[in-house]
């Protein structure tokens, strides 16, 4: 089944279809959830939030092979719906655990070394930056999208991405003149 067949489907109320949708996408909108929360629970807890969201606004979405990313987006609004609710949002865990493999070059353990200064940077970002660098970066989303995913204007979304970004280069010993 393709993936438009799977959201036409899906539409009408297939119930083989919506399972087609959820084991296709749930791996990918988990690892969005768990970068933004950095929790497992929290993020199991976005992605069925998330899932439970695009399945009841299917209806919704205009074009169907632009589900994966749709669904991404509400996923990372999810997690910062679920972040807002948990009061203690410090890190107890690796939000890239499950994400790209190391290189197997010699440079790996530099390389590592420079992705755990990143991550833990990542991790001491608030919320609302960390959100929208993983969308960015992470998820490969463009301004628009990351806009209409967290419900706020594109001015927002530059400034929280700009901010973030600032903040990141400070954490890891740069000039934030040169963002």
């Amino acid at each position: 089944m393709d993936l438009v067949e799977a959201v036409s489907r899906s539409r009408r109320g297939d119930r083989e279809a919506l399972q087609y949708l959820f084991t296709t996408f749930y791996a990918e909108v988990y690892r969005v959830a768990f970068l933004i929360t950095r929790q497992a629970p929290l993020a199991e807890e976005a992605t069925q939030e998330a899932f439970l969201k695009a399945f009841t606004r299917l209806a919704s979405l205009r074009d169907p092979e632009k589900f994966p990313s749709w669904l991404r987006a509400i996923g990372a609004r999810c997690a910062l719906d679920v972040l807002r609710q948990e009061r203690n949002c410090r890190p107890h865990a690796d939000p890239t655990a499950d994400c790209r493999p190391f290189p197997l070059a010699a440079e790996a353990g530099e390389r590592a070394e420079t992705r755990a200064l990143l991550r833990r940077a990542i991790e001491d970002l608030e919320p609302v930056y960390r959100q929208v660098i993983v969308l960015r970066f992470y998820c490969d989303l463009d301004l628009k999208e990351i806009a209409a995913a967290i419900g706020c204007p594109i001015g927002t979304v530059k400034s929280r991405l700009h901010r973030g970004l600032k903040a990141l280069q400070l954490a890891l010993g740069g000039d934030p003149g040169d963002v």
